[in-house]
């Protein structure tokens, strides 16, 4: 298994690959809704196998304002990064691939200065939810909406990891 950071230069490389396993992953079936998980990525880390793209995170760097629907708020300085999507092939998923892809985006933030990574997960996206848990992320505030892309009251939870 190979990891590596790509750069916007590099998206157009991989973006079948990457459109791929969102679509796989895509709501009603996974939790991937948003279309802008490349357009509005700094850099993408990929995960290769056998130089198969078999996973990625896209990665940017937001200044965090809340929504007016925030329930909680945690207030973050500025030197964040938002984990856009994270999303592994189905057929590559619970082998610790994205353990190893989470662990690595840690190390990249810790290299790099990084406070806190942050992302939002649908509430009703059990095995997400979990997995953040599992690997750290703290549940830090929900955002809900009356309508979202079609979904009638979605909430999605805020989960933040505080780099060491």
């Amino acid at each position: 298994m190979k990891i590596e950071v790509i750069y916007k230069e590099d998206f157009n490389k991989y973006k079948n690959d990457i459109d791929r396993i969102h679509l796989e992953n895509a709501y009603p079936n996974g939790y991937l809704i948003d279309d802008d998980y490349i357009t509005k990525a700094d850099k993408i880390v990929l995960v290769l196998i056998d130089s198969r793209v078999v996973g990625y995170a896209s990665l940017s760097k937001e200044d965090i304002t809340p929504d007016e629907e925030c329930e909680f708020y945690i207030n973050l300085s500025s030197n964040n990064i938002k984990i856009k999507q994270i999303a592994i092939t189905k057929s590559y998923q619970n082998k610790g691939i994205g353990t190893a892809l989470i662990n690595y985006i840690k190390r990249y933030a810790k290299d790099n200065n990084i406070d806190y990574i942050y992302l939002y997960s649908f509430s009703l996206n059990e095995k997400g939810k979990n997995f953040y848990l599992k690997n750290n992320f703290i549940i830090s505030g929900v955002w809900s909406s009356k309508e979202y892309k079609g979904i009638k009251n979605p909430k999605s939870y805020f989960y933040l990891y505080k780099v060491k």
